[in-house]
C-alpha cells in the first residue's frame, strides 16, 4: 500500500482556463506532500521524503526520484505523465532546491555532530550508531544525513560484551607489534576528518593479503564491491574516492607516478575540481578525506611521499596445516563481526573520553592519527608507551624501504661514506652522482633516476627528511656567489619524533588488556567490570551502565 493517501481530484476539463500544465501540477503537488528540497555542499540538489517511520534523500537528476514523481502525480489524479514532464518539472524542483532550499551537507559512513560521532548502518530504516564519552547506542532518527550509494551494503547491528582482539586470528600478522598497530588503526578509522595512514600491505603469495583487507572493509564500510581495481584517469579515481569511504585496492603490482601523488591528496583531504571532471563552466570542489588501502606482493609503494603517508604491515604465508574451507573462514568472521562491531564502539567512546587528557611532544608527520592513536591504544589497554614505539617502529620501516627504494638515497649514501661535507652546483653533484651508479648497478636510465640537474634537486628534495634519519643533512637552496649550491653534510643518528604521554589516565581492567600472544577465537564476555555494559537484557531497556572503579552510572540513551 502506498504511504500517501490518495485524493483522486479530477483534473481541470479541457474548457477550463487558465489551463495548468501537468509540470505545473506536479510541483504543487510536491509542495502539497510536505517535500524538503536542499542542496548539498557541493550545490547538488536533493529532496527529503518521510516514510512512516523514517526519511529518506533522493538526489533530484536521479531516475528514483523521477520515479516517485511519477507514482505520487498518479496517486494524485491518476493519470500517467510523460518524460518530458518530468525533466521540465525537475528542473523548477532543482532551482528551487538550490536557490530557496536550505545547504545540508552529506556524509559518507561517519561523521562529527554537536560533539557526537555518528557512524551510519546504512540499513533499509536509515540508522545510526551514536558515540559519546558515555558510550553508545544505535539512533532510528539521526540528525545528520548520510548520502547512499548502490555499491554499500547495510552493516549488521553492533552488539556489547566484545573483545576487539579477537579479530587478529583472522588477520594473520607477523608480529605483535604489528598487531597493536593494526587495532589503533582499525577503531581510527571509524573517525572522520583527519588524514589516515595509507594501508600497505604486502606479504608472499599465499598470505592472505586479500582476505585482511576484505575483513576490515567489512567491519568499516561494507560494500558489494569490496576490493577496486586501479583507475586509469583521475575522474574514475576521484568516483571511487566520493562513492567509498575505505576504497581498498587489491593486487597492485606497480603505482603510477600521478596515481601516487593523489592518493596522496586522498588521504590529506586536497580538493578537486568538478570543473576538470565535466565539460561544464562550473568550478565545484571536491574534497576527499578517505580510509585508503592497498595491496601486493612487494611494498607498492615507491615514492617517498606516499610511504611517508602509510602503514605498512607485513603477512606471513599461511601454513597448508593451518587453511580452512573459505566458507568456514567467513562463517566465523560473520558470527564474530556483530561483537567486533560492538567493541570498536566501546574503544572509540572511552578513547574520547580521554583523547584531551593526553600530552603530547614532538608530533611526527600525520599528527591527528598520532594523537587519535595515543588514546585508543589506551582505550584498549595498551601500556601508554606501546603505541608511540609501535608507530616510530613502522616509521623507521617506511624510512628504510624510502632509502632502498630511491636510487637517488641509495648512491648519495654510498657517495656520502668517506665524506663528512660536500657542497657544489647540481649540475656536478649529479655528474658525480652518475659515476658512482655505474659502481653499485644503479641504472641511471631507469624513469626515477634524474636525467638534468634541477630534476636532481627536486629528488632530494623529496627525500630530505629521510636522508637526514640516516644521517645526513642536505640542503638544496643554499648559494655561491651567483650560483645556486647543494650541500650535504653528516650529522649524529636522529631519531623520529615521538607521542609522549604525561599523568595517563587509569584503564579498567577488562577483556581488552588480555596477552596479545592469546587472542581468543570468538568474541569474549567483558567482565563484571566492564567500561560500557548493559544493565538489562530486556530488549525494551534503553539504560546503559558505565562501570568504572566499582560505581555505576546510569546513562538513559
Amino acid at each position: 500500500m502506498s504511504d500517501y493517501p490518495s485524493q483522486n481530484p479530477e483534473e481541470p476539463s479541457a474548457d477550463q482556463a487558465p489551463k495548468e500544465s501537468q509540470a505545473d501540477r506536479l510541483i504543487k503537488l510536491v509542495k502539497r506532500k510536505d517535500i524538503e528540497l536542499f542542496h548539498d555542499q557541493y550545490e547538488d540538489c536533493w529532496a527529503r521524503i518521510r516514510f512512516r517511520d523514517h526519511s529518506e534523500i533522493r538526489k533530484c537528476r536521479s531516475r528514483d526520484f523521477r520515479r516517485y514523481l511519477g507514482l505520487i502525480y498518479w496517486q494524485e489524479y491518476s493519470k500517467a505523465i510523460s518524460s518530458q514532464t518530468l525533466s521540465d518539472a525537475t528542473n523548477v524542483i532543482e532551482s528551487v532546491a538550490r536557490y530557496e532550499g536550505e545547504c545540508h551537507a552529506l556524509f559518507n559512513r561517519v561523521a562529527w555532530h554537536e560533539g557526537r560521532l555518528y557512524y551510519d548502518l546504512a540499513d533499509s530504516k536509515r540508522r545510526a550508531v551514536c558515540i559519546t564519552p558515555e558510550g553508545w547506542s544505535i539512533d532510528d532518527d539521526p540528525p545528520i544525513l548520510f548520502r547512499r550509494y548502490t555499491h554499500q551494503k547495510a552493516q549488521v547491528a553492533p552488539e556489547s560484551r566484545g573483545d576487539l582482539k579477537s579479530v587478529l586470528p583472522f588477520l594473520n600478522l607477523r608480529d605483535e607489534s604489528s598487531e597493536r598497530l593494526v587495532l589503533v588503526y582499525l577503531v581510527s578509522l571509524f573517525v572522520p576528518d583527519i588524514a589516515h595512514p595509507i594501508s600497505i600491505i604486502h606479504g608472499p603469495q599465499g598470505a592472505a593479503k586479500t582476505t585482511f583487507l576484505r575483513c576490515l572493509r567489512r567491519m568499516v564500510d561494507p560494500s558489494v564491491t569490496e576490493t577496486l581495481s586501479l583507475p586509469s584517469k583521475l575522474p574514475e579515481l576521484v568516483q571511487q574516492l566520493a562513492h567509498h569511504w575505505m576504497p581498498v585496492f587489491d593486487n597492485i603490482s606497480k603505482l603510477p607516478e600521478w596515481l601516487s601523488d593523489d592518493l596522496c591528496r586522498a588521504c590529506t583531504g586536497a580538493g578537486v575540481s568538478k570543473g576538470e571532471l565535466y565539460t561544464d563552466d562550473d568550478d565545484i570542489i571536491y574534497s576527499f578525506r578517505r580510509c585508503v588501502a592497498l595491496n601486493g606482493i612487494n611494498i607498492v609503494a615507491q615514492k617517498a611521499d606516499l610511504l611517508d603517508r602509510s602503514l605498512l604491515f607485513g603477512l606471513k604465508a599461511i601454513q597448508e596445516s593451518a587453511r580452512k574451507p573459505e566458507a568456514d573462514f567467513w562463517n566465523d568472521y560473520e558470527d564474530a563481526l556483530p561483537y567486533l562491531l560492538g567493541a570498536v564502539f566501546d574503544v572509540l567512546s572511552y578513547a574520547l573520553g580521554i583523547k584531551d587528557t593526553i600530552a603530547h611532544d614532538r608530533l611526527p608527520r600525520m599528527a591527528d592519527f598520532a594523537i587519535w592513536g595515543s588514546a585508543i591504544s589506551q582505550a584498549l589497554g595498551f601500556d601508554p608507551q606501546s603505541f608511540p614505539a609501535d608507530y616510530r617502529e613502522n616509521m623507521n620501516l617506511r624510512n628504510q624501504e624510502i632509502l632502498v627504494s630511491s636510487p637517488v638515497a641509495v648512491v648519495v649514501t654510498k657517495f656520502m661514506e668517506d665524506r663528512s661535507e660536500w657542497e657544489g652546483t647540481a649540475t656536478k653533484l649529479l655528474s658525480e652522482l652518475n659515476k658512482i651508479a655505474g659502481t653499485i648497478h644503479v641504472r641511471t636510465d631507469d624513469r626515477l633516476w634524474p636525467k638534468a640537474a634541477n630534476i636532481l634537486s627536486q629528488r632530494l628534495n623529496e627525500i630530505v627528511p629521510n636522508l637526514a634519519s640516516a644521517g645526513l643533512e642536505v640542503d638544496t637552496g643554499g648559494c655561491r656567489g651567483k650560483q645556486r649550491v647543494i650541500a650535504i653534510r653528516r650529522i649524529p643518528q636522529k631519531t623520529v619524533g615521538t607521542v609522549e604521554v604525561s599523568d595517563p589516565p587509569e584503564v579498567p581492567s577488562n577483556d581488552m588488556s588480555r596477552d596479545l600472544q592469546k587472542p581468543s577465537e570468538v568474541p569474549l564476555p567483558l567482565s563484571d567490570l566492564d567500561t560500557v555494559a548493559y544493565g538489562d537484557t530486556d530488549d525494551t531497556d534503553d539504560t546503559i551502565s558505565k562501570v568504572s572503579k566499582g560505581k555505576r552510572k546510569e546513562i538513559r540513551i
